[in-house]
């Protein structure tokens, strides 16, 4: 059983806590969706060769760790800011939420069969995915470079990371497509960006995420990892919370 937070303070540390979770375990799905298909798709089912594009392991033996990953990446985007008023986070999250779980619900066509209506949805909800997934981690990014309990220079180093993950997905996404419409099927260039541009989210969520080890450690006693502890920044962390999760613009 859960205990319910005693206080506005607690209340917030432990809404914190959970939305936090949501990204490292939305992050590690990203990260480990690609790796996984591949592998799996080799040492399990003894399929030596790599598909066009991730989609196609719709119609492999791992269907179902692509299925699941997309309803689990899908879930957790359409939830994680339910209860935020920052109403463009929460939009964008909940519609790449949807459209994610439209990409699983709507599979690409078998390789080197005809295109249907349900395929062009696949990959008209994929793109939107992607566009939506690098606006999001872009503004990561934007806050936090307006994290006031955080020093210039991790301010400067996050916001470049982030938005450095956006240009990623963005751009390997437009660059597979551009290639693959150039060559055949069998040039596994969509496949490249696909899973450069999942890389890159899954890092980006991850990373975003992992500021939860940070509270598990201070609750702990232990210092923070990856920054060094500065008590000047103790005041203003109570704000954190609230730049963090979106209830300020970015």
């Amino acid at each position: 059983m859960i205990d319910a937070p005693a206080n506005a303070g607690q209340d917030d540390r432990f809404f914190r806590k959970s939305f936090l979770k949501t990204r490292v375990v939305v992050g590690v799905i990203g990260v480990l969706l690609p790796l996984v298909l591949v592998i799996g798709n080799r040492t399990v089912f003894g399929q030596s060769g790599i598909l066009p594009t991730l989609s196609d392991y719709y119609h492999s033996a791992m269907r179902n760790w692509f299925v699941g990953s997309l309803w689990a990446i899908g879930s957790g985007l359409l939830v994680y800011l339910a209860a935020r008023r920052n109403l463009a986070d929460s939009v964008i999250s909940f519609v790449a939420g949807l459209f994610a779980v439209g990409v699983a619900l709507f599979p690409t066509n078998a390789p080197h069969t005809v295109s249907t209506i349900i395929s062009k949805l696949h990959v008209a909800f994929a793109a939107v995915v992607f566009i939506l997934l690098g606006v999001i981690c872009f503004r990561f990014g934007n806050r936090d470079g307006k994290r006031e309990d955080r020093s210039v220079r991790w301010r400067t180093t996050w916001r470049t990371v982030h938005r450095g993950c956006a240009i990623v997905i963005w751009v390997a996404v437009v660059a597979s497509v551009a290639l693959a419409a150039r060559g055949s099927d069998d040039n596994h260039a969509v496949f490249v960006g696909e899973t450069v541009a999942v890389l890159a989210f899954g890092f980006s969520w991850f990373l975003k995420g992992s500021e939860l080890f940070n509270i598990l450690r201070e609750e702990h006693g232990l210092p923070p990892m990856l920054r060094p502890p500065d008590p000047t920044e103790q005041a203003a962390a109570k704000q954190a919370p609230a730049i963090d999760a979106g209830k300020e613009g970015s």
